[in-house]
């Protein structure tokens, strides 16, 4: 067959945490493997696992030509499905993998749940034959920078929301609710520490594997264990305040933004201990320089307001839900 041979990688959920690596057979190939032949039109048919096998390990065997990539691996498909059609068109335009991200800002960025862009953006790329993979994958590798503060904006945001409702509950004797309150914090907190660093936030089953993996985790985990598995509320502040601070300390070093200062303090006139995480909110948000970003409201990408497995993985609905919370403007 004359012409380049088409891209491969393996791209999916399961690439880079997955302790036990999935077994190659023909299961594995029929669910993850698809063929790019443009001649072909075989789609639903896996290669068969001798086809997985030469290409995995038979470098220099003569066998090159026969690359095939995963389903997931299908990148223009992901942007195409992450951009609303055209006013007037029943169909999508072709996605244009030059449009530089910039141009996208407001809209396919914040509807992508950060687990499809870690599926995509991670696991090995074996050939790329027609040099449409690579580019596409570094398109999709992070956010834009004022996106970026966007999207770190809203975290904080989230934070500052409920940082003082742990000593709230326990004041009234609702420990239960007050432990609620202080695991979503974590989760939170988490997922923070993620995006400082630059990584997609995973759903929550590798949430904790891929937290391990930053910078904050060796000085948090204890501070985030004490919290969860505290019996009361003041102790349970006293270990969420420990984290505020650790991540603040790290925002400060990220040099995002001019110093906000990491340490707690009471909130308002009342006895809890909070970092008026909303502070952080406000010295990024500051620092956005594109009018289209600074208009967006503050609940960032369809992750950070949504938590519905079944609209998270279906990205039509993921597309409605934040076209419908972007279109209304800040107050």
């Amino acid at each position: 067959m004359a012409g380049p041979p088409p891209p491969a990688d393996r791209i999916g959920r399961h690439q880079r945490l997955d302790p036990v690596p999935h077994r190659i057979s023909d299961h594995w190939a029929d669910r993850h493997i698809r063929s790019t032949d443009p001649l072909s039109h075989r789609v639903g048919v896996g290669p068969g696992k001798a086809v997985v096998q030469r290409h995995a390990g038979a470098a220099g065997s003569g066998h090159d030509h026969a690359v095939l990539h995963p389903r997931a691996g299908a990148l223009p498909t992901l942007l195409q499905r992450s951009r609303p059609a055209p006013a007037g068109r029943g169909r999508p335009r072709r996605p244009s993998l030059r449009r530089p991200p910039r141009q996208r800002l407001g809209g396919p960025g914040l509807a992508i749940p950060t687990q499809r862009l870690a599926e995509v953006t991670a696991g090995a790329i074996f050939h790329d034959g027609l040099g449409r993979l690579i580019p596409a994958r570094a398109q999709l590798a992070w956010y834009p920078h004022d996106l970026w503060l966007h999207v770190l904006a809203c975290q904080w945001q989230r934070i500052s929301q409920e940082e003082a409702f742990v000593g709230r509950c326990g004041e009234v004797d609702d420990e239960l609710g007050s432990a609620v309150i202080a695991a979503r914090l974590v989760r939170d907190l988490m997922r923070l520490c993620l995006l400082m660093d630059r990584r997609y936030p995973p759903y929550s089953k590798w949430l904790g594997s891929a937290f391990a993996r930053t910078p904050q985790a060796a000085v948090l985990t204890p501070a985030l264990s004490a919290a969860l598995t505290a019996t009361d509320w003041h102790t349970r502040e006293h270990h969420l305040a420990r984290a505020y601070e650790t991540v603040a300390a790290a925002h400060n070093q990220l040099g995002l933004t001019d110093p906000v200062g990491p340490t707690t303090r009471t909130y308002h006139s009342r006895p809890f201990q909070v970092l008026h995480a909303e502070r952080f909110t406000a010295a990024l948000t500051a620092r956005i320089t594109d009018q289209a970003v600074r208009a967006l409201p503050l609940t960032g990408t369809v992750d950070q307001f949504v938590d519905s497995t079944d609209v998270l993985s279906h990205p039509a609905q993921a597309r409605v839900v934040t076209r419908a919370t972007t279109s209304v403007p800040q107050s």
